[in-house]
């Protein structure tokens, strides 16, 4: 015996006489709109079905899922590739003002403190006191023995 499970989908309404191919957004335009609530919905019906009808619509809802995030991620490249697209015409109509939005502001100001403080400071941070003494002998490393057989300095040859 073959089920065939529907699903209820919201449907959309036609372009508001203001709204343009633009506003409405690449997914809204080419690819059928999955929601949320469909999966909700699914969800609930999969806690609510019997024992042979939890397989099939764990599968619709596997089938759903993917749509789902494919869509997510078709959309996300459709805004990826527009602001890319709105940034390189930026860049291209005045690429001083862009590298400088892109830097952030100058800074400037006074220094409270002296340059010997820093000095001081970054010494006091950074340098090392004990770098010129001779480390003393460590019983943790091993004494390798000497190799028996001494290394063949001959250039490789296939054989």
């Amino acid at each position: 015996m073959r089920c065939v499970w529907t699903v209820p989908v919201a449907k959309r309404s036609e372009n508001t006489p203001g709204e343009t191919q633009e506003e409405l957004g690449w997914s809204q335009t080419t690819l059928p709109r999955i929601s949320k609530q469909e999966l909700k919905s699914l969800r609930r019906r999969f806690k609510q079905a019997r024992e042979d009808e939890t397989g099939p619509l764990a599968e619709l809802r596997n089938i759903l899922c993917k749509k789902f995030m494919t869509l997510r991620r078709a959309e996300w490249h459709w805004r990826r590739r527009k602001e890319r697209a709105r940034k390189r015409a930026a860049f291209i109509a005045n690429p001083f003002q862009f590298t400088k939005q892109l830097l952030g502001k100058k800074r400037n100001g006074q220094l409270t403190c002296s340059k010997a403080e820093i000095d001081c400071h970054l010494r006091d941070t950074f340098c090392d006191r004990s770098r010129e003494q001779d480390l003393s002998h460590c019983q943790h490393l091993i004494d390798p023995p000497t190799p028996t057989l001494d290394f063949d300095w001959k250039e490789l040859s296939l054989k």
